[in-house]
């Protein structure tokens, strides 16, 4: 019987170790996994998809409607996709120094996600606190806001010191950022991202 290393790579017995594989198929079940297993399911729970013939394939009663997507799925989907972040810090920007330090890989991913809130100390300390309470004890407090109505995937309101989520739009603002990064892995001219890449392979899966 094979084992599923990804949504679409499955070996058997013998086949050689992580550290030994190509850099190209390392790099084609990364994105397989990251996507397939997490941002994908995500964006279907949240947003709904259609098969290959159109058809809803999410139909459910919510209230005193019908949706196409899993009623009341937000934070649900939140913890889902909250550790992209620190994906991205360590793939992207991998540095042997700040390998191990959470706050840091997921300071860079959310700048790298959502540039226009470089400046914004605060986007990133309440992210970083609803990735720790949805992983560990809970959420708690009023500074953070989810809503599908929200026109922005991320926003922060200085005036009421809170943060904003629509995760219909997040979920997707992540998949439109990592389809650009593994457009840019896939491409061997990128030497630097993708010795990047490689280093940090190595550390997560071999070392």
């Amino acid at each position: 019987m094979g084992l599923a290393i990804s949504p679409y790579h499955v070996v058997f017995k013998d086949f050689p170790t992580p550290e030994s594989w190509p850099l190209d198929f390392k790099i084609d079940v990364f994105l397989a996994r990251v996507d397939g297993w997490h941002l994908q399911i995500a964006d279907r729970c949240i947003n709904g998809w259609q098969d290959n013939e159109g058809r809803q394939c999410i139909t459910a009663p919510h209230h005193s409607f019908i949706t196409h997507q899993i009623p009341d799925a937000g934070w649900a989907v939140l913890q889902i996709v909250m550790n992209y972040f620190e994906i991205i810090g360590l793939f992207k920007f991998f540095r042997h120094s700040e390998a191990d330090d959470t706050f840091e890989l997921f300071k860079q991913g959310v700048i790298d996600v959502f540039p226009e809130h470089e400046s914004n100390k605060q986007t990133v300390k309440l992210l970083f606190a609803l990735r720790n309470g949805l992983y560990h004890q809970g959420v708690r407090g009023n500074n953070l806001y989810i809503s599908g109505n929200e026109p922005k995937p991320l926003d922060y309101d200085s005036e009421e010191g809170q943060l904003k989520i629509n995760p219909h739009l997040f979920v997707r603002r992540l998949r439109e950022h990592f389809a650009e990064y593994a457009q840019s892995l896939r491409d061997p001219t990128q030497t630097e991202l993708r010795g990047k890449f490689k280093a940090a392979f190595y550390d997560y899966y071999a070392s």
